[in-house]
């Protein structure tokens, strides 16, 4: 028995897209939840230990058979999963371990993953990396997805991910009608939903062959769209904009419907030019949280990121807290961002 194993991304298009990509490049035919994941930054750790446990199960169930292969995509390596286990890699040595010589296809755009090669070569693991180009688009193009409808998917995660504030493209306002439902199952933690969509993209059952939500999905989406004004309403009470190390930086405190994409754009599109660096912090279930800089602004905010476990590309970086951040907690939260902003200031 071959069996595949699927990681990917789940809190924007491009990771959900990259998962449906890879069922249909990998022939599977059969909706087995257990070999499927979908990974959040704030819990990127589970996710891994639970392939872990599932390839415990699938030897000690078929001692026999083949080893599985792992599917990993739009996952950046940072250093909270690296050091997952108790000593650097050691979680992900363990899986490698499992996997035997099939090891792991670990497919992505993010730079943190690139700092690892070395790594990644010597726990055999096939990294497929280009900075300017979506896990999804990879995807399809490691795989020669060559349908019409393959390739649509692929360039709507692409065009989303690149996607500038205010943009009104066909393709962008169709990654937006994706994200609404994505960002729903966030909030919820609900990972049957995120599963559930992601079948759907499979069996093409989620877009009409317009590219229109379906009735179902779009039920979904009204309720995003429902709710995103208050949403807004509070995250613009949150803002408050300081001077910091001659830097003018925007901290806001968003509800959790709006991780991680919607209020990245709501903040480029109404404050790009009202503030240098940008910091969003989340409201529970997400522990994700942001920095962002303006393009023409050159400061670290990825390297900040990385120096709390997370990572980034481009002009912005997140990382993860082990807890909720309650508001207390983002005052707390704030005072660090604080910190390491005079401290890249002064060097």
């Amino acid at each position: 028995m071959n069996t595949s194993l699927i990681l990917t991304h789940c809190e924007d298009p491009d990771g959900i897209i990259s998962h449906a990509l890879l069922i249909h490049a990998l022939g599977i035919t059969k909706e087995d939840p257990c070999n499927h994941f979908f990974a959040r930054y704030d819990r990127l750790v589970s996710e891994f230990e639970k392939v872990e446990k599932r390839l415990g199960d699938i030897a000690s169930g078929h001692p026999c058979s083949s080893s599985p292969r792992l599917y990993v995509a739009d996952i950046g390596l940072n250093g909270t999963l690296a050091n997952a286990g108790g000593s650097p890699y050691a979680l992900l040595e363990r899986i490698t371990s499992q996997l035997g010589e099939k090891g792991i296809s670990w497919i992505d755009h993010h730079e943190t993953s690139l700092n690892h090669r070395e790594a990644l070569v010597r726990m055999r693991t096939d990294l497929q990396y280009h900075a300017e180009r979506c896990a999804a688009l990879l995807v399809k193009d490691i795989f020669g997805l060559d349908t019409e409808y393959e390739s649509e998917l692929a360039h709507i995660a692409q065009a989303h991910d690149h996607k500038k504030p205010g943009s009104t493209s066909q393709r962008v306002l169709r990654g937006d009608e994706l994200e609404k439902v994505i960002s729903l199952a966030n909030e919820r933690l609900d990972y049957t939903l995120m599963n559930d969509i992601t079948w759907s993209l499979v069996q093409g059952t989620f877009f009409n062959s317009h590219f229109e939500l379906r009735q179902k999905w779009k039920e979904i989406s009204s309720e995003f769209d429902s709710r995103k004004s208050s949403a807004y309403t509070e995250l613009e009470s949150s803002i408050a904009i300081e001077e910091i190390a001659g830097l003018r930086v925007l901290f806001a405190y968003s509800p959790a419907i709006l991780s991680m994409k919607p209020a990245q754009e709501y903040i480029r599109l109404h404050y790009e030019k009202h503030a240098d660096l940008f910091f969003v912090g989340f409201q529970s279930p997400s522990r994700n949280h942001f920095l962002l800089k303006r393009a023409d602004v050159d400061f670290p905010v990825i390297q900040i990121a990385t120096d709390f476990g997370g990572g980034g590309r481009g002009n912005g970086g997140g990382f993860s807290t082990p807890y909720d951040v309650t508001s207390e907690r983002y005052a707390e939260l704030k005072e660090k961002i604080v910190e390491k902003i005079v401290a890249y200031s002064n060097k």
